[in-house]
């Protein structure tokens, strides 16, 4: 707790995870929380606020919310879950074209009907599955941080009932599409 004669105080914290920051600004009688991830805004209110309940402090809180914090989060996750949803789209495809393979092994075309993304994909299976296999939880901790982001900037906004919204986000994540899921966050918000 800051006394009225101490000077202002920052703390900065950066995610090594998603490259977000947050930044606190403490002068007395006032905490400043600035953030490009909701999130963490949200994070740190509700555990100010609790800690002020526990303590019987008055607390009074405003939050002024910039929408394209939204889309600078989902900017800078775009790349981990692109990159782990096509290890993720091509593992499926490994064990049907490595059938193909065997299949095919002693005609006279072999593969050569696949096209150049499947032989690829077949030719770097073992490097697709090691990827993928270094990296088990990350795609569902992505999603998890996106499902938790539409939470809370619905939570800052006054949106309370957002249970269906959550579910139909689910599905989209399920087929991940950048734009669709960006199209998703500033219809519903």
């Amino acid at each position: 707790m800051l006394d009225e004669e101490e000077k202002e105080h920052v703390l900065a914290f950066k995610s090594t995870f998603a490259q977000t920051v947050v930044k606190m600004v403490l002068n007395p009688g006032k905490i400043e929380i600035r953030s490009n991830n909701l999130t963490s805004i949200t994070i740190a209110k509700d555990t100010i606020t609790s800690e002020a309940l526990l303590r019987k402090i008055n607390l009074e809180t405003s939050s002024e919310i910039k929408k394209e914090s939204i889309a600078q989060m989902l900017d800078l996750l775009h790349p981990q879950l692109e990159q782990l949803f096509s290890l993720a789209k091509q593992d499926i495809l490994i064990d049907g074209l490595k059938e193909l393979e065997n299949e095919t092994k002693n005609d006279e075309g072999g593969l050569s009907f696949l096209s150049d993304e499947f032989k690829q994909i077949l030719r770097n299976a073992e490097q697709i599955r090691r990827e993928l296999k270094q990296q088990p939880r990350t795609l569902s901790y992505l999603w998890g941080v996106l499902g938790d982001l539409y939470i809370d900037s619905a939570k800052i906004m006054g949106f309370h009932n957002v249970q269906q919204r959550t579910e139909q986000l689910k599905g989209l994540l399920q087929n991940y599409e950048r734009d669709v899921v960006q199209s998703f966050f500033k219809e519903t918000l």
